[in-house]
């Protein structure tokens, strides 16, 4: 069954950020999931949000999620 992982977060420090969104991808490589959206302004249809940035990243099942979530970094 498909898992998705969905990350909200507000970014505090653009610098520290900058370098590991470089890298984000690079920790994604051999890992069977895949990036769906990556968005710093999305649109809030209902209720509040006061993040700065979503993601969003579909694995195959929970067992590739976990192998990619418990991966060393």
């Amino acid at each position: 069954m498909t898992v998705y992982a969905l990350a909200q977060f507000t970014i505090h420090d653009r610098a520290r950020y900058e370098a590991y969104a470089a890298r984000f991808m690079e920790a994604m490589a051999g890992h069977a999931g895949r990036l769906l959206a990556a968005d710093e302004g999305p649109q809030v249809m209902e209720g509040a949000w006061t993040g700065t940035k979503v993601v969003l990243i579909e694995f195959p099942d929970e067992a590739a999620f976990h192998a990619w979530k418990d991966a060393p970094l």
